[in-house]
This record gives C-alpha cells, structure tokens and sequence, in this order.
C-alpha cells in the first residue's frame, strides 16, 4: 500500500470517519484572500465535523496547558490547506500542519490583529521628520486572527521613575497565509486598542512567529 492510498484511508476512516462524526461539532474552514478580514462568507471552502482536543490522542480528557496554543483536529483535510482558518463557535483557529497520517495541528487565535508600516515619505521644511505617525501608516493586513500571549511584563519607561508604566512583550503566532511579511519596527494593533512594535519576525513551521513590545497607544 503506498503512502497516498493510506493517506486517504486514514483522512476518511479515522480523522474523517467515526472520531469526526460522533466527537466533532460543526465548523466552517476560511482560505483567506486579500489583506481583509479572512473571516467572511465569500472565503468559505468547507463545512466539515471536527473533533479538536489538546492532544493527538483524541481522549477529551486533557485541559489545554496555559499559554499553549497548539491543539488537534479530527477531520478529513484533504481539501483544506495549511493556512486555512477553522472556526467552530465562537473559537476560531488556523491550519499548522496537514500530514499523510498524523492528525492537522491547529493554532487558537485570542485576537484580532492589524499590521502596519510606516511610508518613507518625510515631511518638507528646514527639519523633515521622517519617523511613525498615524499620517504616514500603511496597513498592510486587517483584522486577522492571531495567538497574542504574554511572554514577560516588559519594563519600564527611560526614566525609570515608579510612575512609568511597565510595558510588556508579547509572542504571536500568525498562519503562513498572511499577505505581507512583518518586518522588524512594523506596528500591530489589536482589537483591544493595543499598540506593538515588532521586535523580530521568524518564519517556522508553525506560522509566522512575531516578537513584539506594547508600546503607549
């Protein structure tokens, strides 16, 4: 038996078969398209059941860890593509893996986020300023849904006064989908009307894997 005749037994019978229909709810797979929000009617490719639990076992016994975004899904993915968004309720996740025989690897998202760059376009007159103002940010992606956890509570501001606020530095985890690539200084908001400057952006085979500190709003 070859491994494209086993890939599509196991895909059908056990990620697709009893574990998806009688363990799974239903669920909506996304394929973003654009830099607008993926999440919208026209970018629907599936409608499949899918079981998701924390563990490749499929037990539903195991709590998610916290600060781990990383769970698995029970469903036939032969049609979806790592990238596509899975939503299932009110949880939406993005495609980390499809292999031959181990189950997809999903990433939950907490977050909407915006990505941002910053024209090279200074100002005329005798001091040209040519830093980040919301005049000259560009938004190169809208509304996508990304992991946002907390990685260290930062710290705080020059001066070190005990007033200062203490910003902290986040890690996200966004899909290999995404239509730019984040860039070192790029800012990302999110949905609650937080800034961040990114620190450093690495591609993984996990998704795009984005450092980055709060900075003031």
């Amino acid at each position: 038996m070859n491994i494209t005749k086993l890939s599509t037994i196991i895909a059908t019978k056990a990620w697709g078969g009893k574990m998806a229909t009688v363990f799974g709810r239903p669920s909506v797979v996304y394929r973003p398209r654009g830099s607008g929000d993926p999440i919208v009617p026209g970018h629907v490719v599936l409608t499949p059941m899918v079981a998701i639990d924390s563990v490749n076992t499929f037990k539903f016994t195991t709590p998610q860890s916290f600060g781990k975004p990383t769970f698995f899904a029970a469903f036939d993915a032969r049609l979806a593509r790592i990238g596509d968004y899975l939503v299932q309720d009110q949880d939406i996740y993005f495609l980390v893996t499809i292999d031959d025989i181990a189950p997809p690897q999903l990433t939950r998202c907490n977050r909407r986020v915006t990505l941002l760059r910053t024209l090279n376009t200074p100002k005329a007159g005798l001091m040209p300023y040519g830093g980040t103002t919301a005049g000259n940010e560009a938004p190169r992606f809208m509304c996508w849904p990304a992991s946002v956890l907390e990685k260290s509570k930062g710290d705080r501001g020059d001066m070190g006064l005990p007033g200062d606020k203490k910003f902290g530095n986040v890690e996200m985890i966004l899909p290999v989908s995404l239509p730019d690539v984040p860039r070192t200084s790029d800012i990302i908001t999110d949905d609650l009307s937080r800034r961040f400057v990114v620190t450093s952006a690495e591609q993984t085979f996990m998704g795009w894997r984005v450092l980055a500190q709060q900075v003031a709003a």
